[in-house]
């Protein structure tokens, strides 16, 4: 079976890349940066994504696994989300239909639910806050409209923010701050929040691909054991073998503060309640987390010293 893999060269897609081809797919990896050669792996590097052809690239694939986009990119324009995030989707997708494939899974994000909610389920109604999460709901809704009363099956899959070695963003700057044994005013950083670990999001993916039970459906995944904000420093820190050196700062005096430097976002993400519930993976594909979640965020925070030291 061949996979062709977008976004091949991101934080999850080398994950991908690799973690399919260990289990015995036939991988092309598309992307815009160079990768080192890997047995079964078929590297395509692109210098322009809006004019590629896909018809092409698409030849004996089997399935597609859709992880290129744009994310929480502040520097990035409303017109790059919708560029990359919609229409390279659609294109993709049309081209995927042309070409025969069998199966097209696309990777969007718990973002297009919105912020600070709780028991988030895909039966809940969209209501994206940003324009990451507006940009996702839109490539879902082109997906399933291009692949309407066509023999591609697709699955969506809704994450929260993935945790590993190489994760960048906020994960990353933690990661940072946790290694410096730099204090931080968060203990007062105690709702909630889903995270999904690499492994076990590469676990869920290669699960969804091989299933046919997940045709034509959206599946919302995560580590199924949340934590706040709090306690994913102290386990970060754990990982390290450091003490956690949180102190307790009003949540609203951060809140504030974050918001006068225009990264209220940044502070909803730390502070806001987000759980998503998983039943639908579970019982309909029999799937679960692999990995728990400290476990995870421990490898994550080992793995993460030669890169940052």
């Amino acid at each position: 079976m061949r996979v062709l893999i977008t976004g091949a060269g991101g934080f999850i897609g080398r994950a991908c890349v690799a973690g399919f081809a260990a289990a015995g797919w036939q991988v092309r990896a598309v992307s815009r940066q160079p990768a080192p050669a890997r047995p079964g792996v078929e590297r395509v590097l692109l210098t322009d994504p809006g004019r590629t052809d896909w018809t092409a690239l698409l030849h004996g694939v089997d399935c597609v696994l859709h992880l290129a986009g744009v994310a929480h990119r502040p520097a990035a324009s409303l017109a790059e989300y919708e560029e990359i995030n919609v229409r390279l989707t659609g294109a993709l997708a049309r081209a995927a239909v042309a070409s025969g494939v069998g199966h097209f899974v696309y990777l969007s994000s718990v973002a297009v639910h919105g912020r600070d909610r709780g028991d988030i389920d895909e039966t809940m109604p969209l209501c994206p806050g940003d324009t990451n999460g507006r940009s996702k709901a839109l490539a879902e809704a082109a997906l399933r409209e291009i692949a309407r009363d066509t023999p591609m099956h697709w699955t969506v899959v809704r994450p929260p923010l993935v945790y590993g070695s190489d994760a960048p963003g906020n994960f990353r700057r933690l990661v940072v701050l946790v290694r410096r044994g730099i204090p931080l005013p968060l203990a007062a950083a105690t709702a909630p929040r889903s995270y999904i670990g690499i492994d076990n999001l590469l676990s869920a993916l290669l699960c969804i691909v091989d299933n046919p039970k997940a045709a034509e459906k959206t599946f919302l995944v995560s580590d199924n054991d949340d934590l706040c904000t709090a306690d994913l420093i102290r386990a970060m820190a754990r990982g390290v073998g450091r003490p956690a050196r949180l102190w307790w700062l009003p949540a609203g005096l951060l809140s504030l503060g974050a918001s006068l430097l225009g990264r209220s976002g940044d502070a909803e993400r730390i502070f806001g309640r987000l759980q998503i519930d998983t039943r639908a993976i579970r019982q309909e594909l029999g799937w679960a987390p692999p990995i728990p979640a400290h476990e995870g965020i421990a490898r994550a925070m080992a793995d993460s010293a030669d890169g940052l030291n």
